[in-house]
């Protein structure tokens, strides 16, 4: 998250052979990123608290935004600060894969607008926990997916 300064990001894990990190990133108030960012990897996030701009969307909590590898990121802004959590991804070894995504460039998602559908975790190992998924994200050419899970309190699920 370099890229990005003035930003705290608390590192939530990291592969470093894979190049993914997860993190929990603060913007304080006032904050405004540069207008010429662009990773490598491609940059996700999602709005936990507070309300930001990304270019000229207004997101606020439960609003999820994807930058693909390589695209232009519109300028991320808060007024009074906002929490996040964001995701970098190494970018796909597909060309074809990575130009239709640069070609669609950045997208948001609204968390009012995505619905929440039944899922079950782990059906084949013999455990049958009900849940719920929102996707966030499907890419159609990678297949890569970012998705909530929604499970019902006091459910223990066995570690495989």
């Amino acid at each position: 998250f370099e890229s990005l300064p003035g930003l705290q990001a608390r590192v939530l894990g990291a592969d470093p052979e894979l190049g993914r990190v997860a993190a929990v990133v603060e913007l304080p108030a006032r904050y405004a990123s540069p207008d010429d960012v662009e990773f490598r990897e491609s940059f996700e996030f999602y709005v936990l608290e507070g309300e930001v701009r990304f270019g000229a969307d207004a997101l606020v909590a439960g609003d999820f935004a994807f930058v693909p590898p390589g695209a232009r990121m519109p300028v991320l802004a808060s007024k009074r600060g906002a929490r996040l959590l964001a995701f970098h991804d190494p970018s796909t070894a597909d060309a074809e894969a990575l130009g239709r995504q640069q070609k669609q460039g950045p997208y948001v998602t609204r968390g009012a607008d995505a619905r929440w559908s039944p899922g079950t975790v782990s059906q084949a190992a013999g455990v049958n926990v009900p849940l719920e998924v929102k996707h966030l994200k499907k890419d159609p050419w990678t297949g890569a997916r970012t998705w909530l899970v929604r499970l019902d309190g006091g459910v223990e699920v066995p570690w495989e």
